[in-house]
């Protein structure tokens, strides 16, 4: 039984990582729709716009994460997974401008 569980799992879900979807050349959002109901945990990470696309703060960069979080709704995501690997500013500049991108989005509170 666990086996069969756990097999359901890996097999039938995904996680996705819009910022590689978007390195990619892919809509994380037309993603999202065609594995709708598959996606419990999207990985929000944001890249620069400029020809080296490096890892950017939420809401700085060029992935369409509004359009990822309008559609993670529709397309039942359980969890956004945050996470800044590396980053151009200080770690708690960093933190404060993706923290508050994701207040004015009303997805935390104080």
């Amino acid at each position: 039984m666990f086996y069969e569980n756990l097999k359901k799992f890996v097999i039938g879900y995904i996680c996705l990582g819009v910022e590689r979807l978007t390195k990619a050349g892919e809509d994380p959002v037309q993603w999202l729709k065609r594995y709708g109901g598959r996606t419990p945990l999207v990985h929000l990470k944001d890249m620069t716009t400029d020809g080296e696309k490096f890892l950017a703060e939420l809401g700085t960069g060029g992935v369409n994460l509004d359009g990822v979080l309008n559609q993670g709704d529709q397309s039942n995501v359980e969890w956004f997974v945050v996470e800044q690997d590396r980053s151009r500013r200080s770690l708690l500049e960093s933190i404060e401008i993706s923290m508050n991108y994701l207040k004015n989005k009303q997805l935390i509170t104080n």
